[in-house]
């Protein structure tokens, strides 16, 4: 009796209600686009009641209406009896990017409640947590109810509709929520992957490609309202913007992740600078949008996809031909565009609405990120390759040129030592000029100071050389002997030496010598030594020497300019410190000087020059001051 029902009811549904979806069968959920009917509200101003009573409708002619980019509003009327056992059914529609949908029930001509939802509200307005639209439809056994539907949406619309059980269209949902976690988990490997990859080898295209994946996975799954249902379910306006936003960000990215990928500005430079073109048609898209004008920007956003999608797509097999990576990026590209023009011609009623044509470009997209991101592996072959080859030929270079080195030491080497010697005799004469400069104005004042000592030296030096000449002879005579002299005869030739000599007076006399100028060259020698710690002319390179040292060095060979002035030394521990020691020592006589020449017009009697050291976290302090009048304030 049942099944005779059910062929009744087909059989006035096919001939009589034309616009009826009868549903029977609980284990299905059912396509019920192609027998609702439709009318276009060009202005968007027709209220609920006239919209039930309007004799405008069409009976839809798909099983999934298009209704394309439009600003007009679409009321929907759906009429549907009940064949099955379960009374309690949802109306899914599959269209999470409608801006405002209103669900009206409706009894005997009359509205009895209305639902509203959309992007335009937050997302806890839904019946349901799922980013697809469901409405509880409640229709007893046998029974026949009519539903109106009122949508609108500034994005390319199409109307999914279906019905069926709770349970199966949760079913449903659950499946394609675990293809999209693997999608996102699949893009979210990449990424990760990727970035990684960039903070080892520091290649922008790695990074690019991060944020070009990032953006791709955010435009993907904004078009199922996964990221209005997870990451901003309060922020309406966001949601609102988002396919125009996110999509201008993919194609920023793109565009530079491209460049840097492709290498353009090295194999193509004139490609290379019109992508600046697509980069401001995507950037008026970002504007238009924010301005309100969203057809205008997502008729420019389709425009500017398509330009750059073949822009690219030429330049990369123009580089293929010299580098090597450019294949795999023509390839993953060519698919993720293959998916792209099956979902624009799914737009266009050129192909069915289904599931495959509805996510190709999902499955491209996917496809893009795993090809691409063995075309960035490869990248790091070839770097690896090239380094080898650039090592290898370095090596041979080395090679080659230790080769041609060694041919040519026999004939330079003696030229090296001569010219080392007078590079290294021009060197410390430099060094020697410049330190000497400074100790020069001390000439005068040290003059009385040694020119005594020295003359004594000098009178005792005469008979001192003598005796060194005659030791001189002696030990030149030793120096001879080696492993052929005959040492029988060298021994006598010495002998006759010493006695010739009388080598223990020459001795005694020189011991008198020495000791008789011990005094004079004491003095002498502390003066020097004062010198050359100053002036350090035998060290040009940096050294750790004594700050302390140094300054005394110098305090001593300014003596007698401070002779009336005190000294205040206030050191803090002996510091050691490396520098250039003879510079630094310049640099304390200057310091030093201009405080005497201060203090020399200062009219007090008492003049003080102080002197402090002192280590301040790891910095280490010499100041100088003097109590003279200062510089004059202009």
């Amino acid at each position: 009796m049942r099944f005779f029902q059910i062929i009744i009811s087909l059989v006035l549904s096919t001939n009589v209600l034309c616009s009826q979806t009868i549903f029977s069968d609980i284990s299905e959920i059912i396509e019920i686009g192609g027998t609702v009917e439709i009318f276009e509200d060009s202005l968007c101003n027709t209220d609920p009641i006239d919209a039930l009573q309007t004799t405008s409708y069409r009976k839809s002619e798909q099983s999934v209406p298009n209704f394309g980019a439009t600003r007009s509003c679409f009321w929907i009327k759906v009429k549907i009896q009940n064949l099955s056992t379960d009374s309690n059914l949802i109306l899914e529609l599959a269209e999470p990017t409608m801006d405002q949908v209103k669900f009206y029930r409706i009894n005997e001509n009359e509205i009895l409640d209305s639902l509203v939802v959309g992007e335009h509200l937050p997302f806890n307005h839904r019946s349901y947590r799922e980013p697809n639209y469901l409405f509880d439809v409640t229709i007893p056994y046998g029974k026949t109810k009519v539903f109106l539907l009122r949508i609108n949406s500034k994005e390319h619309m199409h109307l999914p509709l279906s019905l069926g059980t709770k349970s199966k269209i949760f079913d449903h949902l659950k499946r394609k929520d675990t293809f999209t976690g693997i999608y996102v988990g699949l893009i979210l490997v990449m990424i990760f992957y990727n970035l990684f990859i960039y903070t080892t080898v520091r290649d922008k295209s790695y990074l690019y490609y991060g944020v070009y994946g990032s953006m791709v996975l955010i435009t993907q799954t904004s078009i199922q309202g996964y990221p209005f249902m997870w990451l901003w379910p309060e922020f309406p306006w966001l949601q609102i913007h988002s396919l125009f936003i996110f999509p201008s960000l993919v194609g920023f990215a793109f565009i530079e992740f491209s460049k840097s990928f492709l290498q353009m500005k090295k194999y193509t430079p004139l490609m290379w600078k019109g992508t600046f073109v697509v980069h401001v048609m995507y950037a008026i898209c970002l504007i238009s949008s924010l301005l309100g004008f969203y057809l205008f920007s997502f008729n420019l956003i389709n425009i500017s996809a398509s330009l750059i999608s073949f822009y690219m797509l030429i330049a990369s097999v123009i580089i293929a031909k010299k580098y090597r990576p450019a294949k795999f990026y023509f390839i993953a590209y060519t698919i993720f565009l293959l998916g792209v023009i099956i979902y624009v011609l799914k737009d266009a009623d050129v192909l069915p609405f289904n599931s495959i044509t509805r996510y190709t470009m999902q499955a491209g997209s996917a496809i893009e990120v795993i090809l691409l991101s063995f075309a960035l592996a490869d990248r790091i072959n070839i770097f690896r390759k090239e380094k080898e080859e650039a090592q290898a030929n370095e090596l041979r270079e080395k090679a080659e040129k230790q080769k041609i080195l060694e041919e040519q030491t026999v004939v330079l080497e003696k030229k090296v030592k001569e010219r080392t010697i007078e590079l290294e005799q021009a060197q410390a004469q430099l060094v020697q000029n410049e330190k000497l400069a400074s100790v020069g104005q001390l000439a005068a004042g040290m003059a009385h100071e040694i020119n005594n000592p020295i003359n004594f030296i000098t009178s005792s030096l005469g008979p001192l050389k003598l005796d060194i000449e005659d030791v001189i002879r002696l030990l030149n005579t030793c120096s001879d002997i080696d492993e052929n002299t005959d040492l029988k005869s060298k021994f006598q030739e010495i002998k006759q030496l010493k006695d010739e000599l009388d080598i223990e007076f020459l001795i005694e006399e020189i011991k008198g010598l020495i000791t008789s100028i011990e005094s004079g060259a004491h003095r002498t020698t502390e003066i020097i030594k004062n010198l050359r710690i100053f002036s350090r002319v035998d060290e040009s390179d940096k050294k750790v020497v004594s700050i302390e040292e140094g300054i005394n060095s110098t305090l001593e060979m300014l003596k007698t300019k401070l002779n009336s002035i005190e000294v205040v030394k206030n050191f803090d521990g002996d510091q050691m410190l490396e520098c250039y020691a003879g510079q630094l020592n310049q640099v304390f006589m200057n310091i030093i000087t201009n405080a005497i020449d201060a203090m020399q017009e200062n009219e007090i009697n008492n003049r003080v020059l102080t002197v402090e050291s002192k280590n301040v976290k790891n910095k280490f302090i010499i100041s100088f001051s003097d109590n003279g009048k200062g510089m004059p304030a202009s």
